[in-house]
């Protein structure tokens, strides 16, 4: 039976509203919201949301309740009107429990509640009962046990009850981590403890220092990675721990020692250890030879990548690079042959955006001798070197359907050569159809050296016979003859640009140069247009 009844609270509204705490009004609103809750939970269909709502409106009345009792400063409240509030949200919480036991969150808002009112025999029975329903929730484990470290100072009961929970967690990642941090903590208590016995001289110190061994610290930590195999940001976190315990040396060392052993094929837990020794011992030649060591367990170009970023975010603190030039190299050059070209190209980028440019130009050169087929290493000393006309002309005969190689080529051969040689070059390129691409800029250098738009149109047509013109080719030889006056060519060839690219651009092109040029044929052409597209893409 449900023992909460609406009349079952006036004593205790009564005294209230006698001590002035609440006025009548109120006094009456929450007889009345206390009816309606009430009512709701006794229906055969409650809800969790008419639990919860009950349970936060008598937490803020009671809230309200102590401010009103503070401000007034009455001494005169009956102990059962104090607490008799405090006892319905015991038993409401109770009560929701008993039928959501899953709820986590409401759990852990029950939990919150008994140390907010220091109930120590209802925080240990929710924490008893919590871990009975859902023993896979990690968080509670972690809770409970931190709460019989801090609260109940029993070492022995957190770690009894971290060792229940990884038999029903194996694989929980974060039981380990904070059990590691319980040890931690637990040594660093000790340590205070005895700092203070010291100040104090106290005669019993012997075999004080044993402690700082953190025996089972590493003994937890052990059995972390033989459980499962740890992630980077796992093994980040025990080094975090780790870092801030007093006189940890000894423990961090551990750590590194034991991740290599179990994960040697991560370059990110050597960084870590490179990182340590470099950082925290200040061993520069330590760090160097983990480095090394890490470069030929695993040598890959993804290795040498990440090792390139960690020398480089040290260069500012150091004042050099971590690592010099003829190390890298050395590195470099060690490596296995790489998985793919892209691989290549992306730590050879990466030698290039760090400022490593002669170990760039080195493992380059090695890259196009053990790769002779691939143009990719030749289109990247293209950008990123300074190269002969004649590397380009070498390059363009081996890999001659490469428009990126070919349009470096003319760039180069355009500065270098007078217009004679280039417009010959040229002319042999088109003609052998490699980069027919480049008719308009062959148009452009013809009339830029001044050469008679009959000339132009002749080579164009050499061109043509067995390539269509492109758009752009068109347009570029229809302006040049604008441009010369040339206004009965130039329609003949927007016509044949208009009905070989009937796009709408060309034919508002078209449009544009009659208004211009040829009024007496604009209507048609509009005409025409309008045939094809509406006003709307045309004008």
């Amino acid at each position: 039976e449900w023992p909460l009844r609406p009349g079952d609270s006036l004593t205790e509204i009564h005294e209230f509203q006698h001590l002035g705490i609440f006025t009548p009004h109120e006094c009456k609103m929450i007889v009345k919201k206390r009816s309606e809750f009430e009512y709701k939970l006794r229906r055969r269909m409650s809800k969790k949301s008419d639990y919860i709502q009950y349970i936060d409106y008598e937490l803020k009345l009671d809230k309200l309740k102590h401010d009103r009792i503070k401000k007034l400063g009455s001494n005169n409240i009956s102990e059962g009107a104090k607490f008799k509030n405090v006892q319905r949200i015991h038993f409401l919480f109770q009560k929701s429990l008993e039928k959501y036991k899953k709820d986590t969150h409401l759990w852990i808002k029950y939990i919150n509640f008994c140390k907010s009112r220091k109930s120590s025999r209802s925080l240990g029975i929710a924490y008893t009962n919590a871990l009975k329903h859902n023993p896979e929730a990690d968080h509670l484990w972690v809770l409970s046990a931190k709460n019989e470290l801090e609260l109940n100072k029993n070492i022995s009961s957190a770690r009894s009850l971290f060792h229940q929970a990884l038999k029903f967690n194996k694989d929980s990642i974060k039981l380990w981590i904070e059990y590691f941090r319980l040890e931690v903590l637990h040594v660093e208590k000790l340590a205070k403890r005895r700092k203070f016995l010291e100040s104090c001289d106290h005669p019993d110190l012997s075999n004080s220092q044993s402690f700082f061994d953190y025996k089972i610290a590493k003994i937890v930590f052990n059995k972390a990675i033989e459980a499962r195999s740890l992630s980077q940001s796992a093994l980040q976190a025990f080094v975090d721990i780790a870092k801030k315990a007093p006189e940890s040396k000894s423990l961090l060392l551990y750590i590194f020692e034991m991740s290599l052993k179990k994960e040697s094929g991560d370059i990110d837990i050597w960084l870590s250890l490179a990182e340590y020794t470099l950082l925290t011992l200040q061993e520069k030649g330590k760090c160097i030879s983990i480095i090394e060591t890490a470069a030929k367990v695993l040598p890959s170009l993804s290795t040498l990548e990440k090792i390139l970023r960690f020398s480089h975010k040290y260069q500012t603190m150091l004042g050099q690079p971590l690592l010099p030039n003829h190390t890298l190299l050395a590195l470099c050059m060690e490596s296995h042959s790489f998985k793919s070209v892209e691989g290549a190209i992306s730590f050879l980028t990466t030698l290039h955006d760090l400022g490593y440019t002669g170990v760039m130009e080195k493992f380059l050169a090695k890259c196009i001798f053990e790769y002779p087929s691939s143009p990719e290493f030749r289109m990247f000393k293209v950008q990123f070197t300074i190269t002969s006309l004649e590397y380009l002309a070498e390059t363009v005969s081996k890999f001659p359907d490469n428009p990126l190689l070919l349009e470096a080529y003319l760039k180069v051969a355009a500065f270098e050569l007078d217009y004679p040689e280039f417009r010959k070059l040229l002319t042999d390129l088109l003609k052998r159809g490699v980069c027919n691409k480049y008719v308009g800029t062959l148009m452009e250098v013809m009339y830029s050296s001044e050469e008679d738009m009959k000339s132009i149109r002749d080579t164009v047509a050499t061109f043509s016979v067995s390539n269509t013109l492109s758009e752009d080719d068109l347009y570029t030889l229809v302006n040049l003859e604008v441009h010369e006056g040339n206004l009965v060519q130039a329609s003949k060839l927007f016509v044949n640009l208009c009905e070989t690219y009937s796009t709408p651009r060309n034919w508002k092109r078209y449009i544009q140069f009659c208004s211009h040029h040829h009024p007496t044929e604009l209507s048609t052409v509009v005409w025409k247009a309008k045939l094809r597209f509406t006003e709307s893409e045309i004008f």
